[in-house]
């Protein structure tokens, strides 16, 4: 079983038709890389954050990544943990749905 995974999670805009979410894209090029790794401990955490914004929440509740994994690990009854490293090309608010892409 591999252990080790890396996702590009794009930007993406919605909003576009007279303030309502009725359309949404994502944009090419731009998003975040994210990179989650299995543990034998049955925790989740934070292993780095990179690129245009690095000052993000590390602690598991208050970081969209770790929350998404928390969730998953409850919900499907995960034995072991996970660590996740984010490389951020989302620029923080920009309304470019940078958390979003962090917990895909």
């Amino acid at each position: 079983m591999k252990n080790e995974v890396t996702v590009f999670a794009p930007a993406s805009m919605g909003n576009v038709a007279v303030g309502y979410d009725l359309l949404g894209s994502a944009l090419d090029g731009l998003g975040d890389h994210v990179t989650v790794r299995r543990l034998e401990e049955p925790v989740v955490r934070i292993g780095t954050i990179t690129g245009r914004v690095t000052d993000l929440p590390t602690a598991p509740s208050d970081n969209t990544a770790t929350v998404a994994l928390r969730s998953l690990q409850k919900t499907a009854d995960v034995e072991g943990g996970f660590e996740v490293s984010i490389e951020k090309g989302i620029p923080l608010g920009s309304g470019l749905g940078g958390s979003a892409a962090s917990a895909v």
